[in-house]
């Protein structure tokens, strides 16, 4: 996140901003910075920044009030406010913090301190970031970000009407091998098979873990058959060595069965889209497992086998 991280800074002094440009010219921070509220209110809600570094006593609209109105918007509940101020009596700072900053700087301040509680407010945020976006498991996307990215890339296909696929990966008889095996052995094999997966998709696709043994693969920019081209690809690529799993030199074989739908072809909503890939899953199952079915469509056989 250190490298990536949007930071707003907010100050009417242009000898305080200047004072600024120097301590960040040498960090890989993206800044903007603004002069009044209102104005930094309007770039808040465009740069979605992680951090705002914000002086309380401004023209206009205070600190306190940008504050507030910042953690108001829905985008950026997750933003961090840093209080700057000259104004250094208890009863600021507690202002400041019973408003939603995160810390509060007394004004002259050291460049080093600043620095290192940007590091440690982003450093928390990637901890935070991970511990809820990141399958313990098998080091993937979860559902949350299955949920976020279906339907980001949802609303941008539509909107610049773009193709896109998804595809739902179940394994077969997975319970099988967790009673034959033992639930250790389970979680190795999952494990590989998010690997596996991960090894055989393109970089701009999103593999998540929606639920035990079933994955989602979301790939924007592609129709189905292009889709199924990928697919087909994992499907091989988990049939065509055995899962080790133990110390004891124990190996299972592991197929997979595949749904893929489309939009534009097969839904008109993030819901529906993933409702036609299960249903395809689910036929997939149907005919035999170790298998790829398309929404509205029937695979060949000999693509699927």
């Amino acid at each position: 996140m250190e490298d990536a991280a949007k930071i707003l800074i907010v100050d009417d002094d242009i000898n305080v901003l200047k004072a600024y440009r120097r301590i960040f010219l040498e960090t890989s921070y993206q800044i903007r910075y603004e002069s009044s509220g209102e104005a930094a209110i309007e770039a808040a809600a465009r740069f979605a920044p992680n951090i705002v570094l914000l002086d309380v006593m401004m023209p206009g609209v205070n600190g306190f009030d940008i504050c507030g109105r910042l953690k108001s918007l829905e985008a950026l509940g997750e933003t961090e406010v840093v209080f700057i101020s000259a104004k250094r009596d208890l009863s600021d700072k507690l202002d400041g913090y019973r408003r939603g900053g995160s810390d509060y700087l007394v004004k002259p301040f050291d460049p080093e301190e600043l620095l290192a509680k940007i590091a440690v407010i982003l450093a928390r945020k990637q901890r935070h970031l991970e511990e809820t976006t990141i399958d313990p498991l098998t080091g993937v996307g979860n559902r949350k970000v299955f949920e976020e990215r279906l339907n980001r890339y949802f609303q941008l296909a539509e909107r610049y009407h773009r193709k896109l696929s998804l595809g739902i990966i179940d394994a077969d008889h997975f319970k099988r091998i967790n009673d034959t095996f033992g639930h250790p052995a389970g979680d190795a094999v999952l494990r590989e098979l998010a690997a596996r997966v991960q090894d055989n998709i393109r970089e701009s696709d999103t593999l998540t873990r929606i639920g035990g043994e079933e994955f989602a693969v979301i790939m924007p920019e592609i129709g189905k058959r292009r889709a199924v081209e990928i697919m087909e690809r994992i499907r091989r690529a988990v049939a065509s060595a055995p899962f080790d799993f133990s110390t004891e030199d124990h190996n299972t074989s592991v197929t997979v069965s595949i749904g893929i739908a489309g939009f534009p072809d097969d839904a008109s909503s993030p819901d529906a889209l993933y409702g036609q890939s299960d249903k395809a899953l689910y036929r997939a199952k149907e005919n035999g497992r170790n298998r790829i079915e398309s929404a509205g469509e029937s695979i060949p056989r000999q693509l699927s086998r």
